[in-house]
């Protein structure tokens, strides 16, 4: 009898918690053996650096999961756009407006750490929502 899995698709998820009109968005998808195996990597080197137990740092692993379960098929990324400020004073920035491809790992951590946190949180919960085998760090 064949094995039956989770679709490996992309989800677009809103992230409502922090835009209720639901133009803010991502995709994340369901996690393969090969993500799972790069997060475990991540565990491990952080319990093990230098030969003492170490905590790992959540918030690296948490941007790790984003990092990892991110873009759909053909590389979007999601709609976040962010307004700071008000009135005539306010700017506005556009995350992720390029395809994951063309990001490298670093590029991609370095724009997600420049997200307010509580996007950031929304986009994690969504992540753990789609890849609940993540809810616990191992």
């Amino acid at each position: 009898m064949p094995i039956k899995a989770v679709s490996l698709v992309a989800q677009r998820r809103e992230l409502l918690d922090v835009d209720p009109s639901g133009d803010t968005w991502v995709y994340v998808r369901p996690v393969t053996g090969k993500e799972h195996l790069r997060r475990g990597e991540l565990i491990r080197t952080r319990y093990f650096d230098a030969g003492l137990a170490t905590d790992t740092n959540p918030v690296l692993l948490n941007q790790m999961e984003i990092y990892l379960s991110s873009g759909d098929e053909d590389g979007t990324i999601g709609n976040i756009v962010v307004i700071y400020g008000e009135d005539d004073d306010a700017k506005k920035r556009v995350f992720f407006e390029k395809k994951k491809t063309d990001y490298t790992q670093r590029t991609f951590l370095e724009e997600l750490a420049d997200l307010p946190i509580t996007v950031f949180r929304s986009w994690h919960r969504q992540v753990i929502d789609v890849n609940q085998e993540w809810f616990y760090p191992l």
